[in-house]
């Protein structure tokens, strides 16, 4: 495939099977192709609450972005970056603040984090 696309998939899987599911994801892509993972912010408190009073997230573990990001390195991804999102709630009154995520997308405070990986073999 030329792009993978994960959201909310990973913190369900064991720990010890999660560089077995990236390996095969890797397997599954292209060279050159692409990985987004999406992935609930442990560093957030609102993020921890909601997870936590959630009935489909009973006994997951959260992954931290580093964490995340050393996983994808040990088997060879080079290109491999984090973005940070959702600092804001998606609510009416907070519309206004929507265009300054973009700008925000380095500091790890935001509701969730996307993982871009690439590799080119």
């Amino acid at each position: 495939y030329d792009l993978i696309f994960s959201s909310g998939v990973f913190h369900h899987i064991d720990k010890e099977a999660r560089l077995p599911a990236i390996k095969e994801l890797e397997k599954k892509k292209k060279k050159g192709g692409r990985i987004f993972v999406f992935e609930h912010n442990p560093i957030n408190p609102f993020t921890r609450t909601v997870v936590k009073d959630c009935v489909f997230d009973v006994g997951v573990e959260l992954i931290f972005a580093g964490s995340f990001k050393k996983l994808f390195d040990s088997i060879g991804f080079g290109k491999t970056r984090i973005s940070y999102t959702l600092f804001f709630p998606r609510y009416k009154i907070f519309k206004c603040l929507f265009f300054l995520e973009k700008y925000f997308v380095r500091i790890p405070f935001g509701a969730q984090y996307f993982l871009e990986a690439k590799k080119f073999s």
